[in-house]
């Protein structure tokens, strides 16, 4: 459970710690890029790991998606339990009265970006060095949604941070778009050939859309 300390305002309880503020977000950033880099990293790799022999298929995209889902609901629903158990209390009324209808709509955007991006993730279909550049397309939808559902204005650095992240994209996508431009060969780099260059990473690209609209409507509800 996460609240704000009552002898200081400018620190922050996670659990039985109470860090300021600023040791607060330094530990979620780290946890988001660490968490981020490991999927980027580890997903293809899992993917294409047990793929590689012909006619050997022991892993794909639906035992990806079904192991994860299965994993979440195991690791949660135990820390839920663990919660309910021996900390009665922690999990209050704004926890329990959550809209089941907001968390409907949470679960659907949740299952589809994991269906978009793990069907993706394959580096034979999205090359790999272009997975961790093409995440980041969640930070100006985010925006977007934000102020499409919430009415929330971003501030002017937050904008200009959502334009250079398009722009960058759009560069990073040039090669792939027009293969004359790259100096490396499809085969060097990873990813499918023909039309699936461009609409394998345009999916992996549109997994985060759902992702960001799940992201706005929990916070519409913190």
């Amino acid at each position: 459970m996460l609240e704000a300390a009552p002898h200081e305002k400018k620190h922050v309880k996670i659990g039985f710690l109470s860090l300021p503020i600023l040791w607060a977000n330094l530990l979620f950033g780290f946890l988001a890029v660490a968490g981020q880099v490991g999927q980027n990293v580890s997903l293809p790799l899992w993917v294409d790991s047990t793929n590689s022999m012909p006619g050997e298929l022991k892993v794909d995209s639906y035992f990806v998606v079904s192991f994860a889902s299965l994993s979440f609901v195991i690791i949660f629903g135990l820390g839920t339990l663990f919660l309910i158990v021996f900390k009665p209390g922690t999990i209050g009324e704004t926890e329990r009265k959550f809209p089941q209808k907001l968390l409907a709509q949470v679960g659907i955007c949740d299952g589809l970006n994991g269906l978009l991006v793990v069907f993706a993730s394959s580096g034979k279909r999205t090359a790999p060095y272009l997975q961790a550049i093409l995440g980041n397309f969640i930070i100006p939808l985010t925006i977007l949604f934000r102020f499409a559902i919430l009415k929330k204005k971003p501030t002017l650095i937050k904008l200009i941070c959502g334009i250079l992240v398009v722009v960058g994209l759009f560069i990073c996508l040039l090669p792939t778009i027009f293969p004359s431009i790259g100096h490396s060969s499809s085969g060097s780099s990873g990813g499918a050939t023909g039309v699936g260059k461009v609409l394998w990473p345009m999916c992996f690209m549109l997994g985060f859309v759902p992702a960001a609209v799940m992201n706005v409507i929990e916070e519409k509800k913190s």
